[in-house]
């Protein structure tokens, strides 16, 4: 047992019933490869609150996590067996988890994705759009599902129109974190790859527009608007942050 793995079991011991700590120390040992050591001390817990939607969605995680570790086996009918059981596994916590916690919008955005892993689009497609239309959905939960629904449809349904949508809203909610880097620089390769097949993408200007507003670069923001309409002379939208820029100059 490592120097970390002591240290959990130890905090543990003196607060073996608090479900934040169990949460906090099974996704520890989950990330440092102990799955099986995670689900022990997960199930343990959930023993004691079995309507816990914390524990749930962790332990939904780990059998994500041990689903990914089947695709390496060369058994292909007992991985295709295993596969199903831990599908339905992941299924079943991940919508407990968001059932017994409903602001546990991660939970849910998980099972949009094993949805789709399954090519049941339909059904991802359902969960997210659900989600959007849901007005009690905080900002910092919003933000999380325009940028887990700007990948599927950029790299499951192969629609970057869509992909640029809700990366683009959720750039525009404006929270800080690695979330919004990773969006900034996906929308930034987009906007570059369509310039590189098209000097005159009003889309890819309109893009790059947007990412100079938010940093606060009015004037180059303005220039890369004014570019997108003079190839898209009648976007209301590219008109819109024109408008808005110039007001506030």
């Amino acid at each position: 047992m490592g120097k970390s793995h002591r240290l959990l079991e130890e905090v543990l011991l003196s607060s073996p019933d608090d479900p934040y700590l169990i949460q906090y120390a099974a996704k520890a040992l989950r990330k440092e490869g102990s799955v099986d050591r995670s689900l022990e001390m997960l199930k343990k817990a959930l023993m004691g609150r079995p309507n816990s939607g914390l524990l749930h969605h962790q332990i939904g995680l780990c059998y994500r996590n041990k689903l990914s570790e089947l695709k390496k086996t060369p058994y292909k009918y007992l991985a295709h067996e295993e596969r199903k059981r831990l599908i339905e596994l992941c299924k079943y916590h991940f919508q407990t988890a968001y059932d017994q916690k409903p602001s546990l919008v991660s939970a849910i955005v998980d099972l949009a994705e094993l949805f789709a892993e399954c090519k049941d689009y339909s059904k991802a497609d359902e969960i997210h759009e659900h989600q959007l239309r849901n007005k009690d959905c905080n900002r910092i939960n919003r933000h999380l599902i325009h940028w887990k629904y700007g990948l599927h449809q950029l790299n499951r349904k192969r629609s970057v129109r869509n992909a640029i949508y809700h990366f683009k809203e959720c750039l525009k909610l404006k929270v800080k974190g690695k979330t919004d880097g990773y969006c900034r620089a996906r929308l930034k390769k987009i906007a570059e790859d369509r310039l590189d097949e098209y000097s005159r993408d009003g889309v890819a200007f309109g893009i790059l527009g947007l990412i100079h507003q938010l940093d606060g670069k009015k004037s180059e923001a303005i220039e890369l608007f004014q570019r997108a309409l003079e190839c898209d002379c009648g976007n209301e939208e590219f008109q819109s942050a024109l408008h808005e820029l110039k007001e506030s100059a």
